[in-house]
């Protein structure tokens, strides 16, 4: 129980950390919410996802663009990144 409590710890500080990212708003959108959740249901660890944001970011900096405003790009970029992590 102590784990669990733990990974939801961890996976809402992920998701506060998706919203500085995004920096529109202080809550999701029910699409989001629902993506973000079957996404712990299924043991994504909250690390990945992190990372993912992270990466993101890095590159929209790099870029001198600003963090993509389509949910519809978050998600191609970690579905593509679960993707390869089941390759392996």
């Amino acid at each position: 129980m102590e784990k669990e409590q733990s990974s939801n710890d961890e996976f809402t500080f992920v998701i506060e950390y998706y919203l500085r990212c995004r920096s529109r708003g202080s809550s999701l959108s029910t699409q989001e919410m629902e993506y973000f959740e079957s996404l712990q249901q299924v043991g994504l660890k909250p690390q990945i996802l992190a990372s993912i944001f992270y990466e993101i970011e890095n590159d929209c900096k790099r870029r001198g663009a600003s963090f993509p405003r389509s949910f519809a790009t978050i998600q191609k970029k970690i579905n593509a990144t679960i993707q390869k992590l089941k390759e392996y």
